[in-house]
């Protein structure tokens, strides 16, 4: 798996990340930095993932946020969603209240499978407090 750090150094200006999955297995990684898109196909747990996210949500040992200029992220979800919307919620909010980084704009996400986010979710319903722009779909359909 492609570390927080590894990314950071070689993409500090990073401000779109997305990922999903694909046949129900996580899919790559694709990482934009401005208007180019580097496609890194890694295929690795939710677990890994959620701690991707969770490297995002604080400063490193050295007091340096990882991407500070992020402020889009885009995801698919297959399973056990609550995990990575608690990281991803993190990342949101800890952001949020920091000035050595923008703030999340926009988060899209699709749900796979045959149940999707319920509108009373309580980590979409305080992303959506925060992040101008959330996005959930089901099955490719825009839920709300």
């Amino acid at each position: 798996f492609i570390s927080t750090a590894l990314l950071h150094e070689s993409f500090p200006t990073l401000e779109c990340i997305s990922f999903g999955y694909s046949n129900g297995t996580v899919g790559p990684l694709h990482i934009s930095v401005a208007s180019s898109v580097l496609l890194t196909k890694i295929h690795q747990s939710l677990q890994q993932y959620s701690n991707f996210f969770k490297d995002l949500a604080k400063p490193d040992a050295k007091q340096t946020w990882y991407f500070p200029r992020l402020d889009v992220i885009q995801f698919g979800i297959n399973y056990n969603e609550a995990e990575l919307l608690e990281a991803l919620t993190m990342i949101v909010e800890s952001r949020f209240n920091n000035c050595a980084t923008k703030s999340i704009r926009s988060i899209s996400m699709s749900k796979v499978g045959h149940t999707g986010l319920l509108s009373g979710d309580s980590y979409v319903e305080r992303l959506r407090l925060i992040v101008p722009e959330v996005i959930v779909r089901v099955d490719g359909f825009e839920r709300y």
